[in-house]
């Protein structure tokens, strides 16, 4: 059966609530419009559309990198729109972030890239170490915490960057094309990394232009065009 975003259930008490939200920028740039949909704990959502869709403006709503025009955003029951800076930190220590380019720190070892949320977050030498393996161990790296990003492959950088983004024990990953600069086969291991983490009940939302990937692993997918969700397909829609 294939759903589209007109009859989608629509859940306001869900993890992630959007209710005719809006994106503009100055100068009147629309990034989204009208954007009303619903995304559950647990779930694992795929955003597609071009480039220039929003999908990305999605992913920094959510994350609070940047705020809402119009509109309401829920996550986890708390109202984004009109949440204080203060408790930007507090919102942000329930997600984690994967990036295309993986963003790390080449003058840090690995387990110091990992470790960096924990060390803001201000956790102890030893429970530190403790969170760091295991989430190196989660992206078969458990034994390259003391190598250089510098010697590591795009593929093992972008597994550092996704221990960086669990190793705080998240309840939601945002991941925004990360497979783009990665081959095929790459990009399937990255993504069976995603899914075994969505098995284990992290809610996971993956901007991604790449549908044969997206069609193959089966899951919800989100289509933007131009800043609206045009459609809304359920696991295994055709």
């Amino acid at each position: 059966m294939r759903q589209t975003s007109l009859d989608y259930f629509f859940n306001d008490n869900a993890q992630i609530v959007f209710r005719q939200v809006c994106k503009r920028f100055a100068g009147g740039i629309r990034a989204l419009d009208d954007i009303t949909l619903s995304i559950e704990q647990g779930e694992m959502v795929f955003l597609t559309g071009h480039s220039g869709a929003g999908k990305s403006s999605l992913l920094k709503l959510i994350s609070m990198q940047q705020r809402v025009t119009r509109g309401q955003l829920k996550v986890a029951g708390r109202d984004l729109r009109n949440l204080p800076p203060r408790q930007i930190p507090a919102h942000r220590r329930n997600l984690g972030l994967v990036f295309q380019d993986h963003q790390l720190l080449l003058n840090k070892s690995v387990f110091d890239n990992v470790a960096l949320p924990l060390v803001i977050a201000g956790l102890g030498y030893r429970e530190i170490g403790r969170r760091v393996r295991a989430a190196l161990d989660s992206v078969g790296l458990g034994e390259r915490e003391k190598s250089m990003p510098g010697m590591l492959s795009a593929g093992q950088q972008q597994r550092v960057g996704i221990a960086r983004a669990i190793v705080n024990k998240p309840d939601i990953l945002l991941a925004d094309e990360p497979t783009g600069n990665l081959d095929p086969q790459l990009s399937h291991d990255i993504m069976s990394l995603f899914r075994s983490f969505n098995e284990r009940g992290m809610t996971v939302i993956i901007a991604s232009h790449d549908l044969y990937l997206v069609r193959k692993l089966a899951q919800r997918v989100l289509v933007l065009q131009e800043g609206q969700l045009i459609d809304d397909v359920e696991p295994g829609g055709a």
